[in-house]
């Protein structure tokens, strides 16, 4: 079968996709194409034709309505499906995020206050400059051990993570 000529009206349903019914409902318009000289339907022609005049056929019965709106149903439901699993995907992952938060805020405020305990023993005749500089570093200490407790938790359930490779641009 040529894909673009149809031999019969069956074919030629079957190239358009439509049901033979529905293709004799485009026949009974005016200025539906005619069959060549050889007696083959030009399939591209009759596609146009029932592209610009799609409006002006009811459908020939209630079975072929039914199922298209049978589709749509389909599809809004599988709509419908697919937004509340990207809700839940979404909250699951705040879940996540939000108890990597809490644990490292908690960890930070139990370190930064120890501080005062840990260190003011060492400040003791120490000039300011000292002092900023010794807690500075303490700090730093913290912020530090507070990343890799994240980085450590967040590589766990990074197992079945495909790492983004960049590309090399040349310069």
């Amino acid at each position: 079968m040529n894909a673009n000529f149809a031999r019969n009206k069956t074919t030629l349903a079957q190239c358009l996709g439509i049901s033979r019914t529905l293709l004799y409902a485009y026949f009974k318009l005016p200025g539906a194409p005619m069959p060549r000289h050889d007696g083959r339907w030009s399939v591209s022609a009759f596609r146009k034709f029932i592209a610009s005049h799609s409006n002006k056929v009811k459908m020939p019965n209630e079975t072929e309505a039914l199922k298209i709106r049978c589709l749509k149903i389909k599809a809004e439901r599988e709509q419908h499906d697919l937004d509340v699993a990207r809700g839940e995907l979404r909250a699951a992952i705040e879940r996540e995020n939000l108890t990597l938060f809490r644990r490292a805020f908690g960890l930070l405020v139990a370190q930064f206050r120890r501080l005062p305990d840990e260190l003011a023993p060492r400040f003791e005749g120490m000039s300011a400059r000292e002092i900023h500089k010794k807690l500075t570093e303490r700090q730093r200490q913290v912020f530090a051990q507070t990343a890799a407790l994240l980085r450590e938790e967040s590589k766990e359930g990074a197992e079945n993570v495909i790492p983004f490779q960049e590309k090399a641009v040349a310069a």
